[in-house]
């Protein structure tokens, strides 16, 4: 469930009612809402700061996904409410914050995948980076323990589709799976499965 944390945190500081009126005042502002979701406050013009890229061409959100694993999943929430679309966006490596929070993080925190996944209505499962890879690819290349519950929040939608678009070498979701010692039979099964039931 998506909290209205500009809301929550107006109560909690107030020092933010301040900087939200600067905000509305000094940046023409619209509504935006998504499936399930609360309605979310975003510049509608290109002076936004969190899609402000860093020297790595990285916005907040994508950042506050390196840490996916330690950082507080509230945060990252935040985030996206703050500018749903930041979900979607891609760093000069063609990069989303779901295929960093998969990349960088020792195990991401569920509950964050599965924020960056509802928010885009599971659009960024299916965004490449430059070598073509999905997010999913970068979940069973991963050198860490891969987990049945991290997969089925990615195959959740679009299972299909993911399992058999390859990257720039030829390689499906299968591929890495059985080539990756932290892949264990339950996810070469849970893939098998979702390709062909």
């Amino acid at each position: 469930m998506m909290i209205d944390m500009i809301a929550f945190c107006s109560v909690a500081y107030p020092i933010l009612d301040d900087i939200k009126a600067s905000i509305t005042a000094n940046h023409s502002m619209m509504i935006i809402g998504g499936r399930g979701h609360s309605h979310h406050i975003a510049s509608a013009d290109d002076d936004n700061m969190l899609l402000r890229e860093d020297e790595s061409s990285n916005i907040p959100l994508q950042i506050a996904c390196t840490q996916a694993d330690t950082i507080d999943p509230a945060i990252v929430e935040f985030l996206i409410s703050c500018h749903l679309p930041s979900v979607t966006v891609q760093n000069k490596f063609g990069l989303n914050a779901l295929h960093i929070a998969l990349l960088n993080s020792k195990k991401p925190q569920l509950e964050i995948i599965k924020l960056l996944c509802e928010a885009s209505d599971y659009r960024c499962v299916l965004q490449k980076n430059k070598q073509k890879m999905l997010p999913i690819h970068f979940s069973l290349k991963s050198p860490r323990k891969t987990t049945v519950d991290l997969i089925e929040i990615l195959l959740k939608e679009h299972a299909e589709k993911q399992l058999w678009m390859a990257d720039t070498y030829g390689n499906l979701a299968i591929h890495q799976a059985v080539c990756n010692k932290h892949v264990d039979v339950d996810i070469v099964s849970l893939i098998l499965v979702s390709t062909y039931c």
